[in-house]
């Protein structure tokens, strides 16, 4: 009771807080609706995430929480923001200082960028496809996206590329085969740590998920592997990706795979996420171990080291774990799914809770203790 009355009264007086050396310009927050999608910043005492507020249509902000102070800030404030990203690809540029959202202000699908810091905000395009789902550059200093075409659920051969420092855009086109072309809300691209192509994973009528790779300069398109949910290891430069329910490598250069992690099964669909450290030496994937007794997957964490493919698992007891994301290369944060109501139909939902643990999973311990 004591915390939600200093929240309103820092609210009211619209006290500037200092944590870190780091100024906030936001008013503290306490949270409404559920929370999702962990990411993390530059600063590893905060982590943005994703709120939703029941009702139709669904209503969302961004949030970041700061685990030193355990406050909430909002970022966007309009309850019209969304990523509109899942892991692997994150909303948190590669710096760790701005932020990548969709919002619907203006009655437009825009995608923005947002300084986490000092709020100033640039328009990258107000004519957003909604479905595909955006990257950053290894550097921070490009945006990969797609513009609404006016017709929904097609492929789409067109990519922009926004430079963030000349405030420039370039359009490229993939490909005129029909089939080879992106599939919105399905492409999952992701770049090379040089910054000279793309990979992204397309569905194929005749042989399924497929990954290619774009390069921008030569204009050309290459068909690689079996496999989705494309990232980068921006360390050696290794593609991993999910194929047949475990954790691939392909080495660009060699045509080459390996298999990282095939312990536990991954489920192909959007819960099975990774992620991958700033150092590249382990992933964070999650996998299935079990199933609640109605049937829902039960899954837990793996730190997977990427060089002995040594892991260790984390878990939290009766929840499904879900969107780690890593702090640094010694601490990930993660969401969990329970059971909400119980009954004849059992319904598990993601809760209004956000854990961290070591990579050990010997110390998992819950963040923000209110609700």
């Amino acid at each position: 009771m004591q915390k939600y009355w200093l929240l309103a009264l820092l609210a009211i007086s619209g006290v500037s807080l200092t944590f870190a050396q780091t100024r906030l310009p936001y008013k503290p927050y306490i949270v409404a609706g559920r929370v999702s999608l962990p990411f993390n910043t530059s600063n590893e005492d905060y982590i943005v995430m994703q709120e939703t507020v029941a009702g139709f249509p669904s209503e969302y902000d961004i949030l970041m929480y700061s685990i030193k102070e355990d406050l909430m800030y909002n970022l966007t404030d309009d309850r019209k923001s969304t990523f509109s990203v899942v892991p692997p690809n994150s909303a948190i540029d590669p710096t760790g200082n701005w932020l990548l959202f969709y919002s619907f202000r203006n009655r437009k699908n825009g995608i923005y960028i947002q300084n986490l810091w000092n709020k100033e905000v640039t328009t990258v395009t107000t004519n957003a496809d909604p479905y595909f789902l955006c990257s950053w550059s290894q550097d921070g200093k490009k945006l990969l996206y797609g513009e609404e075409s006016g017709l929904i659920n097609t492929p789409n051969s067109v990519v922009k590329v926004y430079n963030l420092e000349t405030k420039a855009t370039d359009t490229y086109t993939l490909t005129e085969n029909e089939d080879y072309t992106v599939i919105r809300g399905h492409s999952n691209p992701a770049w090379s740590a040089d910054g000279n192509s793309i990979f992204y994973n397309t569905y194929l009528k005749k042989d399924g998920d497929f990954i290619f790779q774009y390069d921008f300069a030569k204009n050309q398109l290459r068909k690689l592997v079996r496999g989705l949910k494309p990232r980068v290891n921006p360390a050696s430069g290794e593609l991993i990706y999910l194929d047949n329910g475990a954790l691939v490598g392909f080495d660009p250069k060699s045509n080459s795979t390996r298999n990282i992690f095939s312990a536990f099964k991954i489920e192909n669909d959007e819960e099975s996420t990774f992620d991958i450290s700033d150092d590249g030496k382990s992933v964070a994937v999650t996998a299935r171990v079990g199933e609640f007794p109605s049937g829902y997957i039960r899954q837990s964490i793996f730190i997977v080291d990427v060089n002995t493919l040594a892991f260790n698992q984390i878990e939290v007891k009766d929840k499904s774990l879900l969107y780690p994301q890593f702090l640094n290369s010694k601490e990930i944060v993660f969401q969990i799914k329970g059971l909400m109501v119980a009954g004849k139909d059992q319904i598990f939902q993601l809760e209004n809770k956000l854990f961290k643990s070591d990579i050990e999973g010997k110390k998992v311990t819950r963040m923000f203790n209110w609700d």
